[in-house]
C-alpha cells in the first residue's frame, strides 16, 4: 500500500521533479522528513528560487498537480505522467503568479473603484 508521501514525495518519478525545485542545500534534509514536517516548510517558504519564483507557491502547484497526475494514473486507462512535468509546474506556477500581481494592482490606488459593486 502506498503512502501519501510516497505518492507526494518518495516515488522515484515524483522524486525526480523535486530535485529539480528543492534548493539543493536542503535536498539531503527534506527528503528525510514525515509528511507534515515536509509540507510545512514548502508551503511557508519565502525562499526564491533561480527563476525568482516563491518556492511554497512551485511546492503548492507541484503537490496539487502531483496528486492530481496520480490519481489520473489510477482512475485514467491511458493516463501517464507528462514528460514536461517540471516545465508544466513552472508555467502553471508563473500563470499563479501573473494573475495574483494583475489581482493585487487592481485593488490598489485608482483601479479600485472601477472594480466596487454598484
Amino acid at each position: 500500500m502506498e503512502t501519501t508521501l510516497h505518492v507526494l514525495r518518495d516515488c522515484p518519478i515524483v522524486h525526480k521533479i523535486w530535485l529539480e525545485f528543492v534548493p539543493w542545500q536542503y535536498v539531503g534534509e527534506l527528503f528525510l522528513m514525515n509528511l507534515s514536517r515536509w509540507l510545512n516548510p514548502g508551503l511557508t517558504s519565502k525562499e526564491r528560487l533561480n527563476f525568482h519564483q516563491e518556492y511554497s507557491i512551485i511546492f503548492g502547484v507541484g503537490v496539487w498537480h502531483i496528486w492530481q497526475w496520480r490519481n489520473k494514473s489510477l482512475f485514467q486507462d491511458y493516463f501517464v505522467f507528462p514528460l514536461n512535468s517540471v516545465q508544466v509546474i513552472q508555467s502553471c506556477t508563473e500563470k499563479i503568479i501573473k494573475t495574483s500581481l494583475v489581482d493585487n494592482s487592481m485593488l490598489s490606488g485608482s483601479c479600485t473603484s472601477s472594480i466596487l459593486v454598484r
